[in-house]
């Protein structure tokens, strides 16, 4: 790029809006606006937007329309969505899937990536057996680049490990189960 020429260096692919966007929807956000080089977003949950002054159809959903899921998230998209409605009734749906009765779950707090290590060449925070207490920390969550400590919220022995390391994981998936009475 020359001295005089105008064009921005600086880009943003439609995976990382497409993962903005995602994040906006899974959190308490009412408006989001983003300058990323050429590219402007504007996401709201509001009835009025300043900038256009229309009114989305059907608030309180994003302004925004989302892309499909690139091929790399399609196959975790659908289990995900339809995961939350079946589990408060669902029976295990294969034979030798583990009693989870009495278990508390550690579930993850957004939509990123998990890891279960806090570097690569650290052991993982928890193993199945590992004693947690409250505010323990058991992993961490990278959205965008930011990451976020996942912790306990209850005491007890791990008895389940629902993922595995560097997984990309929805908002209120189960990650861990405990057993509060194994503490």
């Amino acid at each position: 790029m020359s001295a005089t020429d105008p064009t921005p260096t600086t880009s943003i692919s439609p995976a990382e809006l497409q993962e903005i966007v995602r994040v906006f929807a899974d959190s308490d956000m009412r408006e989001l606006r983003l300058s990323v080089g050429a590219v402007e977003l504007l996401v709201s949950r509001n009835e009025q937007v300043e900038a256009s002054g229309a009114r989305p159809a059907a608030p309180p959903a994003p302004a925004v329309h989302q892309a499909p899921a690139p091929a790399a998230l399609a196959p975790a998209a659908p289990a995900q969505e339809s995961a939350p409605a079946q589990e408060p009734a669902a029976a295990p749906a294969q034979s030798g899937a583990p009693d989870r009765a009495g278990l508390a779950e550690i579930r993850s707090p957004a939509l990123g990536t998990f890891y279960r290590r806090p570097a690569p060449d650290q052991p993982a925070f928890v193993e199945v057996g590992t004693q947690v207490a409250v505010g323990d920390a058991v992993g961490t969550i990278e959205v965008m680049k930011m990451f976020t400590t996942v912790t306990s919220d209850v005491a007890g022995t791990v008895t389940e490990i629902c993922v595995d390391d560097a997984v990309l994981v929805e908002h209120g998936q189960p990650l861990f189960y405990v057993d509060p009475a194994g503490s």
